[in-house]
């Protein structure tokens, strides 16, 4: 009868495992065949339908889906959901059709190392249990083997010291793989514990995860990226004055708006210029005459275009950022930009282009280098004069902070 009721259990086992596999639906594609390499995308541009995607398209071999499931098991293992027995030993491992035989070994050895590895379970060889004898009965030859046999399994349990059995299943379709555990007392019989890991449940369970991983960090990285980005350097500038270019100190704000994950920015850049001589003054160990508007040609006084000495600088710009990580704060983030607007001062107002190129190094610093062409323009001097100034190529540098 004992014989009889073990048997059963086994059957049930594999029925039940047989009905979970059947009942799925398929959620993951899973092709069993060789590695392909698949697209990769930034992570901070991919969208969870791209991961969802990426993941169904996935090709994993037998051995690494297999081996999925065996790590999921040794997840149980660490979560000491059978911590509470001391020794086992592997009964039966049943496979399903078109599975080779040889994977009865593969498996028992993947088992025992997930139990060793994870656990505190120690699990014994039991080599006894497969061993084949034919006996007559009735007449007829019979194959027979200690599983089938309760007294003898009882036997080996006792000289072993094996306190439960463990019977493993393993059955593949094309869309999915099923492992299965189902866990007996040696001495009452009874079952310990259970549990069926299929591959459509566990790469839907690690889909989702990653998806709420990715927009977890796609929230965290846009509450990082600010929608605005100020700062301001102080610096020197060669500006197209009115005759000559001219050197001027020059503080600049500028005010941009980021977008597409702080890789580009637009903006307006504002600066307020003066001459070094009006900040400076004269040095008084040497007395001369004031500078004067006017000069002496051939004994008679003829009016000379003096150059401004204060203006403000104005434009429009756009700006892309070329290094690879735009977030980067303990390095040089560095990126191009080009721009148009005008100079202006009292009486005068110039168009001009300027390109060059910023970087912001750590957290905070800021350099900025860049090159301008102002186009001639023409001033009103009284309502008297009018002049026509050449315009002209100049530059600037200037290091401040970002906030």
């Amino acid at each position: 009868m004992s014989e009889f009721l073990d048997t059963c259990q086994f059957r049930k086992f594999s029925a039940l495992t047989v009905l979970a596999a059947a009942l799925s639906v398929a959620h993951v594609h899973v092709a069993f065949a060789a590695n392909v390499d698949s697209q990769k995308a930034e992570a901070g541009q991919r969208s969870s339908a791209d991961t969802a995607s990426t993941e169904k398209e996935q090709i994993k071999s037998f051995n690494e889906v297999l081996q999925d499931l065996v790590n999921e098991f040794a997840f149980d293992l660490r979560a000491k959901a059978l911590n509470s027995l001391r020794t086992v030993a592997v009964r039966r491992v049943a496979l399903g059709e078109g599975i080779p035989r040889s994977y009865e070994s593969y498996l028992e050895t993947q088992i025992s190392d997930a139990f060793r590895k994870h656990s505190g379970t120690k699990v014994l060889q039991c080599t006894n249990c497969r061993i084949r004898r034919t006996v007559v009965e009735n007449g007829r030859l019979v194959m027979t083997t200690p599983i089938n046999n309760p007294q003898e399994l009882d036997a080996i349990a006792s000289q072993l010291g094996v306190e439960a059995w463990v019977d493993v299943s393993l059955l593949y379709q094309e869309t999915s793989m099923v492992l299965g555990f189902h866990v007996f007392d040696a001495k009452s019989k009874e079952l310990v514990w259970t549990k069926l890991y299929n591959t459509e449940n566990i790469y839907k369970q690690k889909m989702e995860q990653k998806e709420a991983e990715l927009a977890q960090k796609q929230s965290v990285e846009k509450e990082k990226i600010s929608d605005y980005v100020l700062n301001t350097t102080l610096g020197w500038q060669l500006v197209p004055n009115v005759k000559d270019s001219a050197s001027m100190l020059s503080a600049t704000v500028r005010f941009a708006e980021r977008f597409s994950s702080a890789r580009h920015e637009v903006g307006t850049r504002f600066g307020f210029l003066v001459a070094p001589s009006s900040v400076l003054s004269d040095y008084p160990g040497i007395a001369g005459d004031p500078a004067s508007s006017a000069e002496i040609v051939d004994g008679t006084s003829k009016e000379v275009i003096l150059p401004f000495t204060k203006g403000f600088a104005l434009s429009a710009f756009y700006s892309r950022i070329v290094s690879p990580d735009p977030l980067k704060t303990d390095g040089v983030v560095w990126g191009w930009e080009l721009g148009a607007g005008t100079i202006v001062s009292t009486g005068y107002a110039c168009f001009s282009v300027r390109t060059g190129a910023h970087m912001r190094m750590g957290k905070r610093f800021v350099l900025d280098v860049g090159g301008a062409y102002s186009l001639p323009t023409t001033i009103s001097i009284r309502n008297k004069y009018k002049y026509t100034t050449p315009g002209g190529i100049g530059a600037d540098v200037g290091f401040g902070v970002q906030f």
